[in-house]
């Protein structure tokens, strides 16, 4: 029978259930807001939006290897062919030919080797180098992270007779610098062109009607605050590789994260900017690629800021903390046993350079390139030194990051 309290107690259940999905929802949405904005997942684009955008960075492209290169005015036909041929690149598995060829340091780790993703990454890598190349005059897609590292090693040791210095990273992080945003508004020109990159890779990758990669956007835009430059670089896409675990539970390989950075924050880029060229040729089709990078030292000296920045004696160290310093120790040991070997082969036989003496030379070159005139108060170079030279990077903590 249905009575008053029973139409009240069933009313309180409904709300007591709905307040309980509405606080969930909301801190599911907290956690999104982290860093500045809502996750989403695009659809895939269509080829009109593909067409829209990408139309005039393939006029004229040369589509044929022959000596009398053939082009044509027709860029619909150009971003078809450009994307039938490289589906057949992913197809026969030869994209890691190309890059291991290119990037003599280039490797992966054993992780993505059991997956089975070695052609996927070697393949998103070519893309991004094929990109560089047909956005060049509009943009600078500028590689960092853990492939920045293996662009300088390779570019030290072409002949890769150091194989110590090898350096193994799976995502490939990129940075978009573009030329000029006169006459835009601040912050749209580099947004839209990191949107449609990740778009124009998703759709790239399309085979019979199925995606191979999962991509997320940060709906977030550049702070227009005053250094420091980490505030200046807005995190906009991350490309995965969905895949199903063990227990049959859903997961995300990432391989790829697009940000960008305004023109006028970009001087250390540019300043100790390198490049790695190659060409690619697939039946009718050839076109040039190339990556750019930080070079070695530029790196030592974007590594020696986040240890004068992140390292806090004080403070507690957990496995994230941990997980970073030992990518920063190792990125910036691997870096420096290969300028040492360089130094030592240029300078003369009774000039004795050290690791130690190399430091203090890049601390000193950092020092006056950022204006400092001292360090924070709680660290000394002795600590920097004994960080970086240290095989236990257990006894140096870093305040929280990232």
């Amino acid at each position: 029978m249905r009575t008053i309290r029973n139409i009240k107690q069933k009313r309180n259940k409904k709300i007591k259930k709905r307040t309980l999905k509405n606080n969930n929802k909301n801190q599911k949405n907290n956690k999104q807001n982290k860093f500045g904005g809502a996750k989403s997942y695009p659809p895939l684009k269509t080829d009109a939006e593909i067409y829209a955008f990408w139309s005039p960075f393939f006029q004229n492209m040369p589509i044929n290897p022959i000596n009398k290169v053939v082009k044509t005015q027709d860029a619909i036909t150009n971003i078809n062919n450009f994307k039938s041929q490289l589906q057949q690149l992913l197809n026969t598995n030869n994209s890691c030919n190309i890059i291991k060829s290119t990037i003599r340091k280039y490797a992966i780790t054993e992780k993505a080797k059991r997956f089975g993703y070695e052609n996927q990454i070697c393949f998103i890598n070519v893309l991004f180098g094929l990109l560089s190349y047909i956005m060049k005059d509009k943009c600078t897609i500028m590689i960092t992270g853990g492939k920045a590292v293996q662009l300088a090693l390779s570019n030290m040791d072409p002949q890769n007779t150091n194989t110590s210095s090898n350096y193994a990273s799976d995502d490939i992080d990129v940075i978009i610098i573009p030329k000029s945003i006169t006459g835009v508004s601040t912050g749209i020109i580099p947004k839209e062109y990191a949107e449609q990159i990740a778009g124009f890779i998703n759709w790239i990758t399309v085979i019979n009607n199925k995606p191979m990669l999962s991509i997320e956007q940060n709906d977030i835009t550049l702070p227009m605050a005053q250094p420091p430059v980490e505030s200046l670089i807005g995190s906009i896409v991350k490309i995965s590789l969905p895949f199903i675990n063990a227990s049959g539970r859903p997961g995300f390989f990432a391989i790829a994260d697009i940000g960008y950075i305004l023109p006028e924050h970009s001087n250390i880029f540019h300043e100790f900017q390198q490049r790695i060229y190659f060409d690619i040729n697939i039946q009718t089709f050839h076109t040039n690629g190339f990556f750019t990078s930080v070079d070695a030292a530029g790196l030592v000296l974007e590594k020696l800021h986040y240890i004068i920045k992140y390292i806090s004696p004080s403070s507690m160290a957990d496995s994230t903390q941990n997980k970073f310093r030992a990518s920063l120790h190792k990125s910036i040991n691997v870096l420096l046993d290969q300028l040492l070997i360089q130094k030592i082969k240029q300078n003369p036989p009774n000039q004795v350079i050290t690791k130690d003496t190399l430091i203090k030379d890049y601390f000193y070159i950092y020092m006056d390139k950022f204006d400092m005139e001292e360090l924070p108060d709680d660290i000394t170079i002795e600590q920097i030194i004994q960080f970086i030279t240290t095989a236990n990077t257990g006894a140096v903590s870093y305040s929280s990051v990232f």
